[in-house]
């Protein structure tokens, strides 16, 4: 994220963004974690594209979950 943008106000944003579930502001190499609900791969790809043009995100790194118990 860029540091000019304050980490909430992107949060904000993406508590707004469709498919979006859960946002987590965390610590670590990234600054917020979302959790992303869809039917499909290509939702997927479109809520990715979505959040990667919120001004103020400079990367993403998407992780499909596999398996929960």
């Amino acid at each position: 994220m860029s540091p000019s943008v304050p980490t909430s106000k992107i949060s904000a944003i993406l508590r707004e963004t469709p498919n979006i579930e859960k946002v987590y502001e965390i610590t670590g190499e990234y600054d917020i974690a979302v959790i992303i609900s869809a039917t499909g791969i290509s939702e997927v790809n479109e809520c990715v594209e979505r959040i990667r043009k919120i001004d103020g995100v400079i990367n993403t790194n998407t992780m499909i979950v596999l398996k929960s118990w």
